[in-house]
């Protein structure tokens, strides 16, 4: 189980000295529920790092040995191991119900060579996180979008991010920041611009391309005007060795920032334990940027239940049993424990009533990014471009280079990569 939440509601917070929480909590409960019920099932837990546990499925999978019979997989890691065969189909399972019951984008996005390959459980996606008391300081609220999705322009978006940006005594506040430490953040508004990294069917790097070239360019030169000339983006981030974001954001330092949902369960757990010190703090949710007449395009992702392949039929039915259950109505609730989202319309149903912030996420979720998906036969699929996409803002919005040039290296560096990704796929079961 790569790891969600601490304890089993993810309210929970350990104390000094006092009871800890850890991700297994949940993953345990549930393995003894099922088991109070299941007589002779024996299910055992283990916590996977985020940041070498894909590895460790990998050689598992390439090996043979040592493979857990279920885990939790996020989609652009999954794919890699259904590519390879190593990982069973679940759509002779699904029951009508279950596909009326699925949002049709799940559906739509995580099948992979026509096939779903786990059981969806939880939706990440992503939006601007806005310390709206900073817009009421500043007299700015009426730049905030106010239509339905709250979605606004690149140059709508600046205007607001200028308006929040000023000296509050001695103390510099900025008006929006992007951690260039992951593209899937920051390269979200370029994304809104209608550019793309990849091919359709994720082969070939396309920055370069004539339909994608300029709009690159000028995403990268929008951010570096704003480091660099408007100075309305929190300095240094495209060489700070560590995050400076979110202590800015909960000291009022900072007045927007693009968050994956997960963040909001955060934000709480800091208010609770006084780690967000702002004199005012008003937290409220817009959608990432985006040109006129494009949707916003965030960073969203599924994940669910993997069950690697099996020989015995009737381990591979108690398996499927259990995949289900885990990702019935009941459990997919439980993923208010990170802030994520269901994938089942029923699960979706009362989930966050009274919650503005997250009613809103959930209308998010209805835009996504195709390259998010791709390549999907590589590690992690876009994730396995990180330093290199990194590397590429990184050197524009420093100007250690211009954003042609380091697009240009940008494209060289990401198509050798690729390749080399490319020949390190798993061998096909």
């Amino acid at each position: 189980m790569f790891p969600q939440w601490n304890g089993i509601t993810g309210k929970e917070v350990s104390t000094p000295g006092g009871k800890q929480y850890s991700a297994l909590d949940w993953p345990n409960d549930r393995a003894r529920v099922y088991m109070d019920s299941h007589p002779g099932v024996k299910i055992t837990t283990e916590e996977l790092p985020w940041g070498d546990g894909q590895k460790k499925l990998y050689i598992a999978a390439a090996s043979g040995q040592l493979q857990p019979d279920i885990f939790y997989q996020p989609a652009t890691y999954m794919n890699r191991l259904a590519n390879g065969g190593y990982v069973e189909p679940v759509d002779v399972y699904l029951t009508k119900d279950d596909l009326d019951d699925y949002f049709p984008a799940v559906m739509q996005r995580d099948r992979y060579k026509g096939n779903l390959h786990f059981w969806p459980w939880l939706t990440y996606t992503s939006l601007v996180f806005i310390n709206r008391a900073i817009f009421k300081e500043r007299g700015a609220e009426d730049l905030l979008p106010t239509n339905d999705n709250r979605t606004w322009t690149l140059d709508q978006f600046t205007k607001a991010a200028q308006a929040v940006t000023f000296k509050r005594g001695s103390t510099d506040v900025y008006g929006w920041a992007a951690w260039f430490g992951n593209p899937a953040h920051w390269f979200q508004p370029i994304w809104g611009m209608g550019a793309r990294i990849f091919s359709d069917d994720g082969t070939k790097i396309v920055m370069t391309d004539p339909a994608n070239h300029d709009l690159i360019v000028n995403g990268l030169q929008w951010y570096s005007d704003m480091e660099s000339k408007q100075k309305i983006m929190l300095p240094g981030l495209a060489s700070a060795q560590s995050n400076p974001i979110t202590d800015a954001f909960y000291q009022g330092r900072l007045a927007m920032v693009p968050w994956q949902i997960p963040s909001y369960q955060a934000v709480k757990n800091a208010q609770n334990q006084g780690k967000v010190t702002a004199s005012q703090f008003d937290l409220w949710g817009a959608s990432v940027p985006a040109n006129s007449g494009q949707d916003p395009h965030p960073y969203i992702e599924d994940g669910g239940w993997t069950i690697f392949k099996q020989k015995d039929g009737a381990k591979l039915q108690a398996l499927m049993d259990f995949g289900r259950w885990l990702g019935n109505t009941d459990n997919e609730r439980a993923v208010q424990g990170n802030s994520t989202l269901p994938c089942r319309k029923s699960a979706m149903e009362g989930m966050y009533a009274g919650d503005p912030f997250m009613q809103f996420a959930i209308k998010t979720a209805q835009f996504e990014t195709p390259d998010l998906m791709l390549p999907s036969n590589v590690i992690g699929g876009f994730f396995g471009l990180l330093t290199e996409l990194d590397a590429m803002g990184q050197a524009a919005i420093s100007g250690q280079k211009s954003p042609s040039d380091a697009l240009q290296e940008g494209q060289k560096r990401c198509e050798d990569s690729l390749k080399a990704l490319l020949a390190q796929q798993l061998p096909t079961q």
